[in-house]
């Protein structure tokens, strides 16, 4: 993983690799307080340079992935 930018607690955006042969991807958190608490948004880019039949694996598993790890971490923060 490395760390691209980070503007502390507002944004933070890394790139990271599934494993050693694959592209990495670059992941992007953005944390926005709004009425009602905070926003965190999460944007993934990089799929287009896997091939087609990675790029869907990859595209959903990680999609999947970061669903279960934003309601871990709502639960955990009591929001849930």
């Amino acid at each position: 993983m490395t760390v691209v930018a980070l503007d502390a607690p507002r944004r933070a955006v890394f790139t990271w690799r599934p494993d050693a042969e694959s592209p990495p991807t670059t992941v992007e958190f953005a944390i926005a307080e709004i009425p009602a608490g905070v926003r965190v948004t999460v944007h993934e880019t990089g799929f287009a340079a896997f091939g087609a039949a990675q790029h869907a694996a990859n595209y959903e598993a990680n999609r999947s992935g970061w669903r279960q790890e934003l309601a871990l971490a709502a639960t955990a923060l009591g929001s849930a």
